[in-house]
């Protein structure tokens, strides 16, 4: 763990965000703290945080993700809700790349879910993605959210995030009746704070060019996928 000490502060609630360093984390901490401002929330990032977060009642603090230091953060503090929002970004394609994205994204998830259940979580909210779905070309038009995760059959690099989702599912089920978990799969996030591949395509000079013929492109923007993000740690069963 960094030098950082995490500060022991009674609240009313303490949240843990892991992915603080994303703008997505930042937006949903400041939504939280501004409709509960006696909460206290900890965000932990393996990355530096590029701005200076002074948000009262969010400590930030950079960690490695190992078990060790995950254990040790659970441990001193009694957390009621954990986002899991870190998740790399698959379009990189280098075997480095892949490898830490298996690491974070299944067995970092699994130390996440493990430990949540271990010390009393009361509620996990994780971030996945529309993508688990696969672009298929038999897919229909509009899927629901029980259509089949199909996207690590065409697209190989998708493999870990169809598998963290499917790691998350399941324990949804099984644990249902001992905590609560929430698995949100939003369509294209954008925002000027969002750094994914879809925001960087609408912020360059060049335009998307759909080929062979017109699919149904859906958006959601940042403050508003922020504000579910929010809501649904009191609000979602």
């Amino acid at each position: 763990m960094s030098e950082n000490k995490i500060d022991d502060i009674p609240a009313k609630n303490k949240v843990l965000i892991i992915g603080i360093a994303g703008g997505l984390a930042q937006i949903t901490a400041r939504i939280i703290l501004q409709n509960n401002p006696d909460w206290h929330i900890v965000g932990i990032d393996s990355r530096s945080v590029e701005q200076d977060l002074k948000i009262k009642g969010l400590q930030v603090v950079k960690m490695k993700f190992s078990r060790g230091n995950f254990e040790k953060l659970f441990r001193e503090h009694e957390f009621d809700v954990v986002y899991h929002l870190a998740r790399l970004s698959h379009s990189s394609m280098v075997q480095a790349d892949l490898r830490k994205r298996l690491e974070l994204s299944v067995m970092g998830t699994n130390r996440i879910l493990d430990l949540s259940l271990r010390f009393g979580v009361k509620k996990l909210i994780v971030l996945s993605t529309f993508h688990v779905y696969g672009a298929l070309t038999d897919n229909s038009i509009f899927l629901k959210e029980d259509a089949p995760l199909r996207a690590s059959m065409k697209h190989g690099q998708l493999r870990d995030v169809v598998e963290m989702d499917q790691i998350c599912t399941n324990w949804m089920w099984k644990y249902q009746d001992k905590m609560s978990t929430v698995v949100l799969r939003p369509c294209n996030i954008i925002g000027s704070q969002i750094s994914n591949t879809m925001s960087k395509y609408l912020t360059s000079s060049m335009a998307i060019r759909p080929v062979d013929y017109n699919p149904v492109f859906q958006f959601i923007h940042e403050f508003d996928m922020s504000s579910v993000l929010a809501r649904a740690s009191e609000e979602l069963p």
